[in-house]
């Protein structure tokens, strides 16, 4: 009978860990969302040209418009064709970001990547031009 009860318990372990297992691979999916999705859940809002330090000043502000938290990267050329770039991390779902330069060459790019991207750069994508 005492190898009944061992065997209860090993099976009974096992089920659970099964089970846990596969709530958090759900969990995990449905948190961190689907890589593809997450290439569409940044968009830009807004886009300014102001004077406040000078004639080529820019404002780039992108918003998180998936249901779930992701990482934005904004990025604003500079005179010198060099990027500069910002991160918002953990943007809540309508939540926003933005990246400011005194001089801009009017280019800018924006990623969304999920939060557990290890590499949210959105230098690296095509520009956009203001």
């Amino acid at each position: 009978e005492a190898g009944d009860t061992s065997s209860m318990r090993i099976v009974w372990r096992l089920s659970l860990g099964i089970t846990v297992g596969v709530v958090l691979l759900f969990a995990s999916k449905a948190f961190s969302g689907d890589p593809e999705l997450d290439k569409k859940c940044a968009r830009v809002i807004d886009v300014q040209r102001k004077s406040a330090c000078g004639d080529n000043s820019l404002l780039v502000i992108a918003q998180n418009i998936c249901g779930y938290p992701i990482h934005i990267s904004v990025c604003v050329q500079q005179p010198d064709k060099t990027w500069d770039c910002g991160l918002g991390r953990n943007v809540q779902p309508e939540g926003k970001m933005g990246r400011w330069t005194c001089e801009g060459t009017g280019e800018y790019r924006i990623l969304g990547c999920s939060r557990d991207s290890t590499d949210c750069s959105a230098s690296a994508q095509e520009p956009k031009k203001q």
